[in-house]
């Protein structure tokens, strides 16, 4: 009698190891894609560092410069009334800075040879709507700190709003990337940059 073994049974979810922990994942979602740089958390940690204090400290002095102008105006002092303009400010500072943050990295990944200029293009195209976000997300921790010690110090009120607005940014960009919305947009763009250029290739022979 012949004994016959059992298939190996399939696991679907064998593969799957969890969110990203890191910004640049190893390889891309899709094979197909261009390739992506693999992780480095010592520049994932300085990238968020960079962009969250930066942008944290221009959200602060925005909702500081919100906060005393409708205080001269003799207006009435609510964290709405503060929050109108820093949101925009803030949000298109974050974009910049997560855009540039974004192509300074990838320049130096290209110059590795570890990406393309298709995966670089969704890289930074992913990095500035997170930092659009993350920016509105400072606005906002910024503009209530404004509002919480509305007639302290400038000293106290510049300290508090930016910790508000580095924190805002730090956390929202840090969900960003860890539900994996950052890399499934990256991915998006990749895709669509990796299309472009294949069409701009020309055919070799004679």
């Amino acid at each position: 009698m012949t004994n016959v073994s059992a298939p190996p049974s399939f696991n679907p979810y064998a593969a799957y190891t969890g969110f990203p922990s890191s910004y640049l994942a190893s390889t891309p979602a899709n094979p197909n894609l261009s390739p992506q740089a693999p992780a480095n958390q010592t520049l994932d940690i300085a990238e968020i560092g960079v962009k969250s204090l930066l942008v944290g400290k221009l959200a602060s002095n925005t909702a500081i410069r919100n906060l005393e102008f409708r205080t001269i105006q003799q207006k009435e002092v609510t964290t709405s009334g503060i929050m109108g303009s820093t949101l925009l400010k803030a949000g298109r500072t974050g974009a910049m800075v997560g855009g540039a943050v974004s192509l300074g990295r990838n320049i130096y990944h290209m110059a590795k040879g570890e990406v393309n200029i298709a995966r670089a293009g969704g890289n930074v195209a992913a990095d500035i709507v997170g930092g659009t976000v993350g920016g509105m997300a400072a606005g906002v921790g910024a503009s209530f700190a404004a509002k919480a010690l509305a007639g302290s110090s400038g000293f106290a009120l510049g300290t508090v709003g930016l910790i508000a607005g580095t924190v805002g940014f730090a956390l929202v960009d840090s969900i960003y990337h860890a539900t994996g919305l950052r890399d499934k947009l990256s991915d998006g763009v990749t895709g669509l940059l990796d299309r472009f250029f294949d069409k701009q290739e020309t055919p070799g022979g004679v």
